[in-house]
């Protein structure tokens, strides 16, 4: 038998060894050993690397959960905030509507003012006719009495002392009836806590001219319209049988300090319109008086 050229004969025991089959196993088992080192090693890189990727998702998950606390946190606030501006938006609709439904009380109280000064007016107007028809009937029948005795006019006469008598009480009720209007308006002011002071002001002036034509149907109430050059309105005292026995002039102040320029020009006032008495009503006094 040929001996192979891959083979050697071992020197101890003189069996023929096949080298190509030793370095093969040798080969091998220096591939496997590499083989099993990397692969420790990858083993053991992976390990390190899986432990690493552990640490950062738990870092991630703490990340996550600061997030979400902060998310939670900043969408409490937001709710919060939101709530505050929804109870200021609620509060300010409330308050416009509060506002209205004042406004809307206050026109019909205005509506109702007016309608109630336009039957006074009304009432007033049916007292003049029928003291114009009084006044006719008299004239009338003064024509038919011309021709009486002078123990008639002696008579008449006493009749007109007796009404000047009369029109002279009538004017000291009237002043102590003043006196009550002013107490009166006086406590109209401290239960009046809004309205500007012109409103309130014509608040008194109608309370006035309502309150004489209630007292004083005889006489004639002629009230001073507004942007005319006086004061408020014009009392003219009349007799039962509508003779003219004279005029009181009235004018209402409803302010917090009395001006003494008030007295000149009141005065110029009562000249203009012939009045024979002037009533100045104001919530306030002067110090010193003066004529």
């Amino acid at each position: 038998m040929t001996k192979s050229q891959n083979t050697i004969n071992c020197p101890k025991c003189g069996e023929e060894i096949d080298v190509q089959d030793i370095l093969y196993h040798q080969v091998d088992n220096e591939l496997k050993k590499k083989y099993q080192d990397d692969l420790a090693k990858e083993i053991e890189a992976f390990e390190t690397k899986s432990a690493e990727l552990d640490d950062k998702q738990k870092s991630i998950e703490a990340r996550e959960k600061k997030q979400e606390e902060e998310i939670e946190k900043l969408v409490a606030d937001k709710v919060k905030t939101r709530e505050a501006l929804l109870k200021k938006k609620l509060k300010s609709e409330a308050d416009e509507e509060q506002a209205d439904a004042i406004a809307s009380l206050k026109d019909e109280l205005d509506e109702k003012s007016s309608k109630i000064k336009e039957l006074n007016k009304t009432t007033a107007e049916l007292e003049r006719t029928k003291r114009e028809k009084d006044e006719l009937e008299e004239k009338l029948k003064a024509e038919a009495e011309k021709e009486l005795s002078s123990k008639l006019i002696i008579e008449r006469q006493k009749i007109q002392k007796e009404e000047n008598d009369k029109n002279e009480l009538k004017l000291k009720e009237l002043s102590k009836q003043l006196e009550d209007q002013k107490k009166l308006t006086e406590e109209m002011k401290r239960k009046q806590e809004q309205g500007s002071m012109q409103t309130q002001g014509e608040v008194q002036e109608l309370g006035i001219e309502e309150w004489l034509t209630l007292n004083f149907p005889l006489d004639s109430i002629e009230e001073i319209k507004k942007g005319e050059r006086g004061a408020d309105c014009l009392q003219i005292v009349h007799t039962r049988s509508r003779q003219n026995c004279g005029s009181i002039y009235y004018e209402s102040k409803r302010t917090k300090s009395f001006q003494p320029a008030w007295i000149e020009k009141f005065k110029s006032d009562i000249r203009e319109k012939n009045a024979d008495i002037g009533v100045l009503v104001t919530e306030v006094m002067p110090l010193t008086w003066s004529e």
